[in-house]
């Protein structure tokens, strides 16, 4: 298409115009004229071929050029698009080790808190079966080593006979291993179905250590009861009893009473007596 138009625009410049007419006289002058423009002629038209051969070679080289770069672009240089696509793939592998590395650094944190918890409760464990082995520890220690007071005997001292002289005397004793503090028998004698012969022991708090006895005596007989209520219980139509505690502190200040009663057999003239173990009050 170039070389067309550029030798439509040579054309005009190198075409000459036609001899005009002239008399026979300057014949010769003509002819030489007419050889001289023949002779120019071959000349511009090599001159013409030679410039449409020489765009023709510069069109094919930028050509060529411009079909080497787009097959094979010079890679020192890449396109922006390329260093798009560079930058968005660098940028998705660091997304991804980023996330990879925070699952980890997550199921590591938890792993960690699992073994924490694990080892909370392993400790909350052992804390209450330590616990647990020294309260059993120490209700060991306390039971085989408390204080423990009980009555032993009962006595009257009017030759075995039952009279209005005879002085009821209940002797308590420490059982356990070690001393009781604040020993006071609480206890009350007589017939309960009449309550005007119902007396109570006076005594006041006394300690008393492992292995020893103390006294809790009563008024004489005559004096609680009369003799008509006295013959009454001999004949067995009344019972003659006591009802009580026996409070005291052991050496681990636990505060316990002993509750106790006992009831005369008339045909024997024997105590019988009922008594717990001593309970914590």
């Amino acid at each position: 298409m170039r070389r067309v138009l550029l030798i439509a625009l040579l054309c005009p410049c190198l075409q000459s115009q036609p001899p005009s007419p002239a008399p026979l006289k300057g014949s010769q002058t003509n002819q030489r004229k007419t050889g001289t423009i023949t002779s120019k002629a071959p000349d511009d038209q090599q001159i013409s071929e030679k410039l449409a051969a020489a765009i023709d070679k510069l069109a094919s080289e930028i050509a060529a050029r411009k079909k080497q770069e787009t097959s094979s672009p010079d890679e020192t240089n890449p396109p922006p698009e390329r260093w798009l696509i560079v930058s968005a793939i660098v940028s998705a592998l660091a997304a991804v080790t980023i996330a990879v590395l925070s699952y980890f650094q997550f199921r590591a944190t938890h792993r960690q808190a699992a073994y924490m918890e694990r080892g909370l409760a392993m400790s909350d464990k052992a804390a209450t079966a330590a616990a647990d082995s020294a309260k059993i520890a120490r209700d060991t220690l306390v039971i085989t080593q408390r204080a423990d007071l009980k009555i032993s005997s009962v006595n009257w001292n009017s030759k075995g006979l039952f009279d209005s002289a005879a002085v009821v005397t209940l002797t308590i004793t420490n059982y356990g291993n070690t001393q009781a503090t604040a020993v006071l028998p609480r206890l009350s004698y007589g017939v309960f179905s009449r309550p005007e012969t119902v007396d109570y022991v006076n005594s006041i708090p006394t300690d008393v250590g492992a292995g020893d006895a103390i006294h809790a005596v009563f008024r004489p007989i005559g004096d609680t009861l009369g003799s008509e209520v006295l013959n009454e219980v001999l004949a067995g139509k009344s019972l003659f009893e006591f009802r009580g505690t026996i409070n005291y502190t052991d050496v681990f200040r636990i505060a316990r009473r002993n509750k106790c009663q006992g009831h005369l057999i008339a045909k024997t003239l024997e105590f019988a007596i009922t008594q717990r173990d001593a309970e914590p009050e």
